[in-house]
Parts: C-alpha cells; sequence; structure tokens
C-alpha cells in the first residue's frame, strides 16, 4: 500500500489520539495566485519549516490584485482550524482581514462547487495564529484569501490544519443503497484501478466500502473478477459480461459522527 500523506496521518493520528491533533496539511500539494519571486513557493507553507524570514526561502508571497493560497487535503476531513504563521521580518500589518474557505471540489476545475465559509479574521494576526472554524466544516480544499475590504501582498509562511479524516460511513451506505448497471464497464486506465479477486459481486461492493478513495467498480460476472476505480469515472462503455457501479458518497464519518455532505 503507498504510504501517502493520508495514510501516514491516519497512523500519526493513532499515536496522538490523547492529543486530539495532527496537522493534515503537512506536504499536500498546493495552488496559488502568481509567485511573487524566486523566493516564494505554494508549497512553502506546507512543508513544515518554521522559518519565518521571507528572503530564507520558507515562505509563500504573492503580489497579484487579489492573491490567494490553497491547499489539497487529498480526501475529505472534517477541519476544526487553521493555524497561520506571519513572516517574522516586517511587514506584520499585511497579514490581516482573511477568509478562509473550503470546498468539496477543488473550485479551480469546478468553478461551481459551493464555497464553505471556515471562518473570517479581522484585524491583524499574530506570529502564529489558530483560527478556529465558526463550526467544523467536511471539506477537501481550503483556501485562504483576503477579505474584500483589504487588499495587500499576501504572505504565508506555515499553515497548519487542524482535522479528522473522513470514510464512507457504511451504517448509512448498504449494498441495497447503490446502482448496479448490468451489461457496462467503468473506462479507467490501469494505474487508476486495483484488481482484486472475489466470488461474489457483494465482496466487490464490501471492498470498495472499504479502500481509501474507491469511487466504484467493475465486476466481471464470467471471471468474477472485481476492478476497484480509484479515479472518479468519466466514460461508461457497453459490455455485456460486466456489471458497473459507482458508489454513493453523501454519508461520511468524521470522528466517530455520521455526516451527510449532500
Amino acid at each position: 500500500m503507498e504510504f501517502n500523506g493520508v495514510h501516514a496521518c491516519w497512523f500519526i493520528l493513532a499515536l496522538v489520539a490523547k492529543f486530539g491533533w495532527c496537522n493534515i496539511a503537512l506536504n499536500k500539494p498546493t495552488h496559488s495566485s502568481t509567485d511573487y519571486d524566486g523566493k516564494s513557493s505554494s508549497s512553502h507553507a506546507v512543508d513544515g519549516n518554521l522559518d519565518a524570514v521571507r528572503s530564507h526561502s520558507s515562505c509563500f508571497t504573492s503580489s497579484a490584485t487579489s492573491p490567494w493560497w490553497m491547499v489539497d487535503l487529498q480526501g475529505n476531513y472534517r477541519i476544526t482550524s487553521v493555524s497561520i504563521q506571519r513572516r517574522s521580518d516586517g511587514f506584520a500589518y499585511r497579514l490581516r482581514d482573511l477568509a478562509i474557505l473550503a470546498f468539496r471540489e477543488d473550485p479551480q476545475q469546478n468553478p461551481s462547487t459551493a464555497t464553505i465559509t471556515c471562518t473570517e479574521k479581522t484585524g491583524t494576526l499574530g506570529a502564529m495564529d489558530t483560527l478556529s472554524c465558526d463550526q467544523p466544516v467536511v471539506a477537501r480544499f481550503v483556501k485562504i484569501q483576503y477579505l474584500p475590504i483589504f487588499t495587500e501582498i499576501l504572505t504565508l509562511c506555515e499553515v497548519q490544519i487542524s482535522g479528522d479524516i473522513c470514510s464512507r460511513d457504511t451504517t448509512q451506505c448498504t449494498n441495497t443503497a447503490i446502482d448496479i448497471v448490468q451489461g457496462m464497464y467503468i473506462v479507467v486506465e490501469s494505474v487508476d484501478k486495483r484488481i482484486v479477486n472475489d466470488s461474489t459481486q457483494g465482496d466487490c461492493t464490501n471492498k470498495c466500502y472499504r479502500e481509501h478513495k474507491c469511487h466504484g467498480f467493475n465486476f466481471n460476472t464470467a471471471s468474477k473478477t472485481c476492478e476497484l476505480v480509484l479515479k472518479t469515472p468519466t466514460q461508461v462503455v457497453s459490455d455485456a459480461g460486466s456489471v458497473y457501479s459507482v458508489m454513493p458518497s453523501c454519508f461520511l464519518l468524521c470522528n466517530g459522527v455520521s455526516v451527510n455532505i449532500c
């Protein structure tokens, strides 16, 4: 199994459960408005380096008209707070009046996706300020930008996000709740699927529920072969010997609480 950031956080959560904290943004993919110069990179804000001197190439800076920064948590989390470290070498007044927004889909790829407000902060921020969400939000993408009342160069030296990993709530998603389509097949690249040998269609369904990032499955009725689809399917073709299903994703289990995100 690939030990990526999500699996690493599961491991860390097991170790620090009694403290209730894990930085789920650490080393995750980032996006942003244009970098100010060669010393800036959006990834610097989640690299774990708390050096807050901008000239040391440890921060993200953008002078775009409406600067912004965003992290992809690579999975749905129940987000409770965001900690932001500002630069320590001057210009402290710049980091103020922020909006912390969350999305369940990438707003760059799907501009119509719903915007969820974690919180808004007016006034200046401290050296390392923790901003609690007005209420916990379930999302995959977290974006930081200025409120409309303030426009300035944006510099973030480190962003840490606290939250709980969310998985499908199998008490809400049962075999009878999914749509099985006969005679069709989901087309995905080999790198985006995992083949498992199962004796029944029900076994294939259960494996998809338990597999991280399983969006659906193909089941060959003759060979009893199950293909777990690990990427959002975009193409379905006719195949008389197959059935397919796209799994429901409305109900997530986040820190023991069932959340309907639809």
